[in-house]
């Protein structure tokens, strides 16, 4: 066993490769602190990268049969939460100094909050589609807050909209901590001596400001803080995480006598798995740090196996196929690159009787929006709640539609005009007219204006309907918000979704689990199957930077496996999971990762057919 976690005096980063212990190394060094250095638990604290991490993470030092890492619960640190969480509760001890109202929402939304950012930019005479350079700025930490900057006025605005309804957005969780430990002398001291030894899991994906909040909890007690990640795990730039803050420790903690490990004993994947995967990423991302495993406690001498198949169906069928054999005595896991590539998949495990774990995608379900409808029949003053049902009715709307990056110029114009009255409503809350209830908004702007009176008669009929009996209701929701668009499969198929995700397994009970590769990491399966392998739809047609990142996704993929891996792509594929038009006849290739794979690690196979 390594000692890695018994280090004094740090900064400490552990590179840590999947499958080497990383929450164990966060448990044992929390153990450490408190039962070997007689650090007290409140001077601790976890941070960890989602909230499963966290109970994950206080499981294992409530684990009393892991002695390594057990700790009674009044010896515990007090503090192991995400980033998100822990922002959130240095804002809602500080309301006031952080200028929000008590009882503050966050709205996590991503595609409502950009509707509010369009309107924001509309607001300050931009075009709606300028909302998208804004949202990068922030996302990506490039905001000089100067008064001149187009960018800063539009999320200016933004933000006002949000704060007239007492609410903020996911990330403003995290911005708006790190501006109160800044500004705030006494708030900073305090949440120093929580941290006075500060421990940070997957350290590879924070992005600008979760490394200020670091730097902010650590300053002036760098010897405490403790890092754990790999950079071949960085797989969240569109969150704004990056690599460079793993990569560039040493550099960032210079003047603390940084101090970096490696983590030496893969305990998951067999050998030739592991070294497959890195090969991969070795390749492709030549900036990585290399981890050096010396030791694989997985005795298994499987080959990775890579499988050509003729089409989507074939390949859930083998899929089905050989999880029918194995199941429920090995767990099994299904990696897909995007969440329509689940159909089939589902159908084929449907056609065997296999139970499977799909997550539901909530924003994505027409029947969700029967939530915000129902926040707002309950109080019409819910303004956010209103304006993603007007953005709803608007997607669905032919005079307008969901704006397309096909569109012309032409059309983009036309579009913007259309909006504008939208965007105008903001301007009556802002002056707090009608109440600031963003209906009576709509209602005194409808005589103007022929798209917000019907939209108001459609809202008002919704209103109207509610009391009516259950079916009425449930009608005129569908025909005024133009739900499942005459489409009966689609609400069939919502609702069996649904179902299967409310149903909760009996004890012992397993489940085939079908993923998404981003969301992948954290899991582990004896049988892991990595579908719609073609060069065509992955990595696709892409720039040096996102190739990168793909390949660390299909290297997280990989090390997800514990007994056999299966790369799968097809010949055919429908044309929709393509990045280019495809001829009728084209036959598909295996993605570029599958061919840097050595081959003394795998092994292929051409399936001619498939029934």
């Amino acid at each position: 066993m390594s000692n890695i976690y018994k280090i004094e005096n740090g900064p400490v980063l552990v590179l840590a490769g999947p499958g080497t212990g990383k929450t164990h190394t966060i448990a044992q060094r929390a153990r450490f602190l408190i039962k070997e250095k007689e650090v007290p638990p409140q001077e601790i604290s976890i941070i960890t990268f989602t909230k499963e991490a966290s109970f994950e993470t206080r499981a294992r030092l409530s684990d009393v049969d892991k002695e390594d890492v057990y700790l009674a619960p009044d010896k515990q640190p007090k503090t192991i939460s995400t980033m998100h969480s822990l922002g959130d509760k240095i804002l809602r001890a500080n309301t006031k100094k952080a200028q929000l109202k008590k009882e503050f929402q966050v709205v996590s939304d991503d595609r409502f909050l950009m509707s509010i950012m369009e309107d924001s930019a509309q607001l300050n005479g931009y075009p709606r589609e300028y909302a998208l350079e804004v949202k990068n700025c922030r996302t990506f930490e490039l905001c000089n807050e100067k008064d001149d900057d187009p960018r800063c006025k539009v999320c200016k605005t933004y933000r006002q909209i949000l704060r007239t309804a007492n609410a903020i957005d996911h990330d403003e969780q995290i911005r708006l901590a790190c501006k109160l430990l800044s500004k705030y002398s006494d708030v900073h001291k305090d949440w120093l001596k929580r941290a006075k030894h500060l421990l940070v899991d997957e350290y590879q994906d924070i992005n600008a400001s979760q490394f200020e909040m670091i730097k902010l909890l650590s300053k002036g007690q760098e010897k405490g803080l403790f890092v754990v990640g790999d950079d071949d795990q960085s797989i969240y730039s569109w969150r704004g995480g990056t690599p460079k803050y793993i990569r560039n420790f040493t550099i960032d903690f210079k003047d603390h006598d940084p101090k970096v490990e490696s983590l030496p004993i893969c305990w998951r994947c067999p050998k030739s798995i592991h070294k497959g995967a890195v090969a991969v990423v070795a390749h492709f991302d030549t900036e990585r740090k290399n981890k050096v495993v010396i030791n694989y406690k997985n005795p298994l001498a499987t080959k990775i196996n890579c499988i050509s198949l003729p089409s989507e169906k074939s390949e859930a069928k083998f899929i089905a196929n050989l999880v029918n054999k194995t199941f429920p005595a090995y767990s099994s896991l299904v990696l897909i690159p995007k969440w329509d590539y689940a159909n089939p998949i589902k159908s084929a495990l449907r056609g065997k009787s296999i139970p499977y774990d799909l997550p539901m995608r909530i924003q994505e379900s027409d029947l969700a929006l029967f939530e915000d409808i129902g926040r707002w029949l309950s109080d019409t003053g819910e303004n956010l709640v209103l304006r993603n049902m007007i953005r709803i009715i608007l997607e669905t709307e032919k005079s307008i539609g969901k704006p397309s990056t096909r569109w012309s110029d032409e059309r983009f114009i036309k579009w913007n005009e259309k909006m504008k009255p939208i965007s105008k409503l903001w301007e009556k809350i802002f002056a707090k007219e009608y109440n600031s209830s963003l209906m009576e908004a709509l209602k005194s702007a409808a005589a103007k204006s022929s798209m917000l009176e019907k939209l108001f008669n459609m809202l008002q009929t919704i209103w109207e309907d509610s009391k009516k009996a259950p079916a009425d209701f449930l009608n005129s929701v569908a025909r005024n918000l133009s739900l499942w668009k005459q489409d009966t499969g689609k609400l069939i198929e919502e609702i069996t979704d649904w179902c299967e995700a409310a149903r909760i397994p009996g004890p012992g009970r397993e489940l085939v689990r079908i993923m998404t590769m981003n969301n992948a990491k954290g899991l582990s399966a004896d049988y892991v199957f990595v579908v719609g392998l073609e060069n065509e739809a992955f990595p696709g047609d892409v720039d040096k930077e996102v190739l990168q990142e793909k390949c660390r996704l299909f290297f997280v993929s990989m090390t997800r496996a514990k007994r056999e891996l299966f790369l799968l792509w097809t010949r055919k594929r429908s044309a929709s999971y393509t990045y280019k038009a495809l001829d009728q006849n084209e036959i598909l290739s295996r993605s570029q990762f599958i061919e840097s794979i050595p081959p003394e690690h795998i092994e292929n196979d051409w399936k001619q057919s498939f029934l």
